[in-house]
């Protein structure tokens, strides 16, 4: 028997190291067994809803591709070589395994407790979720979400001391956290970051996404619930306590200030303010040990902030891109619905299925309007149309007429949703139909006509601007039946004139008296002029106080933007509604069609040009 001196024995068997590795048996166990619980709520509702398989396929795909930029970016061969997986003469120690546990293994242990969350939450906890479910289902940014990840940066330094003030204060020799050695020697630090937090946050993911909701579920609060929480959670935060594994005592007595630090940040600022507490609170000791090491660490430091830093430009795009007022009560009251025992089952069927056939229909309507703007040499043209709902009653089309002209077509018809998206359908086959046939825009807006009071009997009408471009001359004849007057831009006297001759509503009334009403106006597009057309979506879009955007910003903002081509000048109105409604809801689909003439070709022989209308 050898006598050792104290101090190399507490070295060799560190005091409470057994009560240690017992506890952290049983936590590895306990979120094992709330992961497999987990899988099989998300595999009994395969085909019955989707809302949580996209909140998994987002996060794990989106955290899975972020560890394979880093690691094609820091170096493959150098990773692989670190971590043990270059040896091609092993199944198990291959770049096909460094992809399972390290890519495909950590993103599914982020994305199942997340998925089967989402079916669990109730009540109060659905609010913590905000934050996370914006933008992953609804790609909208919630105030949550920002103010979330603020507040998690904010509170990760306090939950990355825990440890340390612990090990400071713990009875017996002074124990020193020195962190693992081979920090120093990894190559890609900032992909060691993100798979220790993989690892690192099953734990809390399993806690606070399953066991908090489901234990502290609203209608059933009780004393042994909250013990039952408490005593599992300090089972599962045993997994953070790594920096104090040669002190078994000053980690034990480390799990409530984790657990208490936790459930504090998740129930006053909510999930994603812990997800990011956790992430920056794992970043700061691997920042500290680069500074307090001897020698220039620039990059791995660069690295692993830039990791951290990421929530903080997610918060930042979520600033700058509010969700729509009011839309989160309404999201939420969603979420609630869906996952009452009483009416889960019916609602989940149901709407699934409801919003399965909306989002087809949406994808036929988009496929009746043209992928792309015809090629007109010496001009640019472009388009859009964003309906208010899943479907809408707004249409655009370029038509190819006799003799090289092209028809530039909007219609806008009454109502909203599945009805005017019917009424779209119809009108823009009769459109086809008549294209062919029509020897002006006159004649086909009378046949329109004829052809919706038929079909509709006075009960849903149609508004349309069509004009009928001769690209040789530039002229352009027009119809206006009910529509928004046309803007044209006339470059060389820099000015914009609303266009209006008269006309009724298409489907309103007879031939005869529509016929008399309707009046054609004719101009010409000169080098630099524009011409669009668009619907009341528009100029009648509104922001929170009820002040539309009306004409007159549109003429300013037409004008501040004339020297774009077509694209460029689509996109830039319809980012100035965007600055004007902020973020309220849109109240009508919204239309726009822009032709520019970029060049005058020269006109054959005796071609007619005629004057500008009066505006």
């Amino acid at each position: 028997d050898v006598d050792l001196p104290r101090s190399i024995r507490f070295q060799l068997d560190p005091p409470g190291d057994d009560f240690l590795d017992a506890i952290r048996g049983f936590g590895a166990f306990s979120y094992v067994m709330v992961m497999i619980w987990g899988s099989f709520r998300v595999l009994a509702l395969l085909g019955i809803r989707r809302d949580y398989l996209r909140l998994a396929l987002r996060t794990g795909g989106l955290f899975g591709l972020l560890l394979l930029l880093i690691f094609f970016l820091g170096g493959p061969l150098q990773t692989l070589y670190y971590t043990g997986w270059d040896d091609l003469a092993s199944p198990r120690r291959n770049p096909a395994g460094f992809f399972f546990s390290h890519v495909l293994g950590r993103s599914l242990g982020l994305a199942v407790p997340l998925a089967a969350g989402l079916l669990t939450i109730r009540g109060r906890h659905i609010q913590a979720w905000l934050g996370i479910l914006g933008p992953a289902l609804r790609g909208q940014w919630y105030p949550e979400s920002w103010r979330g990840v603020l507040a998690g940066i904010a509170a990760a330094p306090a939950l990355a001391a825990i440890p340390y003030c612990a090990a400071t204060l713990a009875p017996g020799p002074l124990v020193l956290l020195t962190p693992a050695p081979e920090l120093l020697f990894h190559p890609v630090p900032a992909f060691g970051l993100l798979a220790e937090f993989a690892i690192n946050s099953v734990g809390i993911l399993c806690l606070f996404c399953l066991v908090y909701p489901w234990l502290l579920r609203p209608e059933a609060p009780s004393r042994l619930r909250y013990a039952f929480f408490v005593l599992t959670g300090l089972l599962m935060v045993s997994q953070r306590v790594g920096p104090l594994l040669d002190h078994g005592y000053a980690a034990a007595a480390t799990l409530p200030l984790l657990l208490g630090g936790c459930w504090l940040i998740m129930h006053r600022l909510g999930l994603a303010a812990l997800l990011t507490a956790w992430l920056v609170s794992l970043a700061l000791p691997m920042i500290g040990v680069y500074l307090l090491t001897p020698g220039s660490f620039t990059t791995p430091i660069l690295q692993i902030a830039l990791v951290a830093a990421a929530p903080a430009l997610g918060a930042w795009f979520a600033f700058r891109r509010p969700a729509p007022a009011g839309d989160a009560d309404d999201f939420l009251a969603e979420i609630e619905r869906r996952n009452h025992p009483d009416t889960a089952p019916q609602l989940r069927s149901e709407r699934e299925h409801l919003l399965s056939e909306f989002a087809l229909a949406r994808e036929a309507q988009e496929g009746m309007l043209p992928a792309s703007a015809p090629n007109l040499p010496g001009y640019s043209l472009a388009a859009c149309c964003l309906p208010a709902r899943d479907v809408g009653g707004d249409l655009f089309d370029y038509l190819e007429l006799p003799a090289g002209r092209i028809g530039l077509c909007v219609a806008d018809v009454s109502g909203k949703g599945v009805p005017a998206a019917l009424y779209m359908t119809l009108t823009k086959g009769m459109l086809a139909a008549e294209q062919d046939m029509a020897s002006g825009p006159r004649d086909l807006a009378r046949a329109l006509n004829t052809q919706l009071l038929s079909a509709g009997h006075r009960r849903t009408f149609v508004t349309l601007v069509f004009s009928v471009l001769d690209p040789g001359t530039g002229h352009v004849e027009m119809v206006r039946a009910g529509h928004n007057p046309a803007l044209w831009w006339e470059a060389a006297a820099g000015r914009a004139h609303f266009l209006k001759p008269k006309g009724i509503g298409l489907g309103l009334t007879s031939d005869k008296l529509f016929h008399a009403h309707l009046e054609t106006g004719e101009l010409r597009l000169d080098a630099g002029d524009i011409l669009l057309l668009y619907s009341d979506g528009l100029t009648e879009a509104m922001n929170a106080a009820s002040q539309l955007y009306g004409d007159d910003r549109l003429a300013q903002t037409l004008a501040r933007h004339a020297h774009l081509d077509a694209p460029a000048l689509v996109e830039a109105l319809l980012a100035d509604v965007r600055e004007f409604v902020a973020g309220a809801p849109s109240q009508d689909d919204l239309t726009i069609l822009a032709v520019k003439r970029l060049a005058l070709s020269p006109a054959p022989d005796g071609a007619h040009e005629p004057a500008a209308a009066a505006t």
